[in-house]
């Protein structure tokens, strides 16, 4: 049994839901709201978990986002499976039902501009999603959050690798593109946030290796925890169907400027597909803080610098042996007018979201540190005496006179190498001297 999840694009909040379900990495979460009115009767029959919590059944845990594109030409609903999730938690707010989804593979449009099955299925429902215009009293709004008991009319998802997420997210791009209310839109998603782990000296090849940070579910959002004093490169995706040449900015801001740097903090669109490597710098800490990545569209006009260049022509004659310059008119290049003011026409719209991200401090490192210096400082002040009185009676017989001096010379010793890697550690770790 699946949960489906519809969006329409009747507001603009409900649209950039469904180019939020394309955006963020898999395992990230996202929350969807409805009406009482807009949610099935069998799911509202769920049992209550305590307070304003809902029991997920088990098997109904299972959840597709589906965008509803109305075509007004139509006067219908074009219905676009997007991606496949499930179902964290599921609350109410009065009227209102809460659900927090994380997200997982993309559907699979590789055989299917459409996912025919799923479509024809939805279409004989009598609770499916109506436009507005078509609501009578015989025929009411329809449900937005529905649940089906027949697993076989489920879209089909693409297999779990960053090839096949690649294809299918860019296929859903292609197929939603056509539509005339998502024209001018530039897509993108985040295809993860990957630890630069260092150079491995005996591969075959000497490269630098990644790690792929999973996002942590916390309630009813995501959080992405780096470390302090680490790097990281977030893989930035763009798409723009069809043969349009964006001209568009997107700026990535980092709301605790303390805690990390990202480069670039601008990104100009200017090619249909490219992928960008964001670089997050995570300084160092003592204490854990949440450090949100936003990422907006920046106007055109505030990104473009003030200062400019201009060509001038001019023509040289000579009249009455006097050589005179007169400034002559520049050539209008007609493609390149045509194709900026077909640009400037063009409002490129780009969804703008966040991330919640979250630079922990290595406490057990810090603990491990004041320990051993603490040690270290005890092996310090170890001296001859201090081993005669603490040894056996023996150690004072002639032969074995000198066993407490070379003790406390090894503890002195092995006191000032702990000192030293504990000190260095610290040095390496701790926001000392920045």
């Amino acid at each position: 049994m699946s949960t489906y999840f519809f969006t329409s694009n009747y507001q603009e909040r409900y649209k950039s839901d469904a180019a939020l379900a394309l955006a963020y990495p898999r395992g990230h979460i996202i929350t969807f709201r409805y009406n009482k009115k807009y949610v099935a009767p069998q799911i509202q029959q769920w049992t209550r978990a305590g307070g304003a919590e809902r029991a997920i059944p088990r098997r109904h845990r299972d959840a597709f986002v589906v965008f509803a594109d109305y075509i007004a030409r139509e006067n219908e609903f074009q219905f676009y499976p997007l991606r496949k999730a499930k179902i964290v938690r599921l609350w109410t707010r009065g009227e209102a039902y809460l659900a927090a989804l994380q997200l997982q593979d993309y559907v699979c449009y590789a055989n299917d501009n459409q996912p025919a099955r799923f479509r024809e299925w939805i279409l004989q429902q009598q609770n499916r999603p109506v436009p507005k215009e078509l609501v009578t009293a015989q025929r009411p709004d329809g449900n937005f959050m529905l649940d089906c008991d027949d697993r076989s009319i489920d879209p089909t998802a693409a297999p779990v690798n960053s090839e096949s997420a690649d294809f299918a997210w860019q296929n859903i791009v292609e197929s939603i593109a056509k539509s005339p209310n998502l024209k001018h839109v530039v897509y993108w998603r985040v295809d993860g946030i990957y630890l630069l782990k260092g150079y491995q000296a005996f591969t075959p090849k000497l490269f630098q290796t990644e790690k792929l940070i999973n996002p942590t579910v916390s309630h009813a959002e995501s959080r992405y925890r780096l470390s302090m004093g680490k790097n990281y490169v977030m893989k930035f995706v763009t798409y723009v169907p069809g043969s349009s040449r964006p001209s568009c900015v997107i700026e990535f801001n980092s709301a605790g400027k303390d805690g990390a740097m990202i480069t670039p903090e601008r990104l100009t669109v200017s090619s249909r597909y490219n992928e960008d490597r964001i670089l997050i710098g995570c300084k160092r800490a003592l204490d854990s803080a949440f450090n949100p990545l936003e990422i907006k569209n920046k106007k055109r006009d505030e990104a473009v610098d003030t200062c400019s260049v201009t060509k001038e022509l001019y023509n040289l004659q000579v009249v009455d042996d006097h050589l005179v310059v007169s400034k002559q008119a520049p050539k209008e290049n007609s493609a390149e007018k045509n194709l900026t003011e077909e640009n400037d026409q063009k409002q490129w719209h780009i969804i703008e979201a966040y991330l919640r991200i979250q630079i922990d401090v290595p406490r057990r490192v810090i603990f491990l540190i004041l320990l051993a210096l603490a040690f270290a400082s005890l092996l310090l002040s170890v001296g001859p005496d201090m081993v005669r009185d603490f040894s056996p009676s023996t150690w004072s017989l002639p032969p074995r006179q000198h066993v407490p001096d070379h003790i406390a010379v090894l503890s002195k010793a092995l006191g000032a190498v702990i000192g030293f890697i504990a000190g260095y550690i610290g040095f390496r770790k701790l926001p000392i001297g920045k």
